[in-house]
């Protein structure tokens, strides 16, 4: 963890072993089962490096597990210039399902699961976003991990 106030809160008020530290700099001969990285990987400058970086920590048969922003959700896809207009500057790299699963092919894993955080059928000025039934949004959103933010689990052969 990079922040120092989230290094203080792990090991003061959850008795965790966190260090300060970036996760380019972390070294370790250990080898991993599960690497979990929830609104991370859009912060590094160098996505084949971190991305490199993340397979070689992980065992054979092992599971990467991220939370990210998402190209294919309601507010890239149909309402483009805000999205660009709320663009953090932090970010330097914006993913789909579709390019994550083919970043996953390249490292070769292979996606088990992905799906929306959370579904917003306001920010939807498309055709998704007038129907009148959020169930059926979520439905059709869940199914096709239509969202602003996703999940996705994918396990290295």
């Amino acid at each position: 963890e990079i922040s120092q106030s989230e290094v203080a809160y792990s090991r003061d008020k959850l008795g965790l072993d966190a260090e300060s530290i970036s996760f380019l700099d972390y070294t370790t001969d250990e080898k991993f089962d599960c690497i979990a990285a929830f609104f991370v990987l859009e912060h590094f400058s160098d996505q084949e490096k971190v991305l490199t970086k993340i397979f070689s920590l992980l065992n054979e048969g092992g599971f990467v597990f991220l939370a990210l922003p998402s190209l294919y959700g309601p507010a890239f896809s149909t309402n483009t210039d805000e999205w660009f207009n709320t663009h953090p500057e932090d970010h330097f790299a914006d993913y789909s399902p579709l390019s994550l699963k083919k970043v996953f092919q390249y490292f070769e894993a292979k996606v088990l699961f992905c799906e929306p955080m959370s579904f917003h059928v306001s920010r939807d000025r498309g055709i998704r976003g007038r129907f009148q039934f959020k169930l059926f949004y979520n439905s059709l959103a869940k199914l096709t991990s239509y969202g602003d933010t996703i999940q996705i689990l994918a396990k290295r052969r």
